[in-house]
């Protein structure tokens, strides 16, 4: 639990630094032409109207005298921001996709569990897509994110085919790959140690005495699959005991 949650930070923290700030001059501009419109609207003034008549002077005297009333007017009807409004204007939606491929697998969903927690405890939303182990789904997922503004990508990828995923991380938005990556991509991914993993437990078992080990093969296509079965391959030829070689491929 605490490796995965670990790897989620470090993952997190990547999309995080990645995505663009907003310049805080924007921001106070906004806030400004809400209190112009919410003013004069209550007042029963046409708002168009009164902000072209708007001086310099004027407007930093509704700053200071206006401002408790737009913000009490606000309370007193359940005034709530519009985010999509909010998104066109500051570029940001607070909100990072998830891209996993079984949510029925215990482990995804635990990694699930922590993204979900780390990115609420920085005031994100998660978005989160089953890709159901299909790299057609994976692609058409990810443009989905994409056309919802998301801040960024956080997935478990499918299949060999990184060009639309790659695409985004390069023009649109951050993505950031974990437990799978590609071959030969640049994409930035957080995993663990495959490889080792699976030498280590093969040598644990013949530490044991014993000698005819297989070994369940997961995705064959995944990166940490393969990584697993060449660190048990390589600890049976090690010990001399090639001919009991056995992988079984999980449906």
């Amino acid at each position: 639990m605490n490796k995965i949650k670990t790897l989620i930070i470090i993952c997190f923290f990547i999309i995080t630094f990645s995505i663009y700030k907003v310049n805080a001059s924007v921001l106070d501009l906004s806030l400004l032409g809400k209190i112009i419109y919410l003013d004069a609207g209550h007042g029963g003034v046409d708002a168009g109207a009164e902000n072209n008549n708007l001086k310099e002077k004027d407007i930093n005297l509704i700053l200071v005298q206006k401002l408790e009333k737009v913000l009490k007017d606000a309370r007193e009807h359940n005034y709530s921001p519009s985010l999509v409004a909010q998104s066109l204007r500051t570029n940001k939606t607070n909100t990072i996709g998830l891209l996993l491929p079984s949510l029925s697998n215990p482990y995804f969903a635990e990694v699930a569990s922590v993204i979900i927690s780390e990115v609420h405890r920085r005031n994100y939303t998660t978005i989160v897509i089953d890709t159901m182990e299909d790299e057609k789904i994976f692609n058409d997922s990810a443009s989905l994110l994409l056309s919802r503004r998301v801040d960024g990508i956080i997935a478990v990828p499918c299949g060999t085919d990184c060009s639309l995923i790659e695409s985004i991380n390069d023009n649109y938005l951050p993505v950031v790959l974990i437990d799978r990556y590609y071959d030969n991509s640049h994409l930035c991914f957080v995993t663990t140690n495959n490889h080792k993993g699976g030498l280590l437990a093969t040598r644990h078992l013949i530490g044991m005495g014993h000698k005819k080990i297989a070994c369940i093969q997961g995705t064959v296509s995944s990166n940490p699959s393969k990584e697993r079965v060449r660190g048990y391959t390589e600890a049976m030829i090690e010990e001399g005991y090639e001919e009991n070689i056995c992988i079984s491929v999980m449906i």
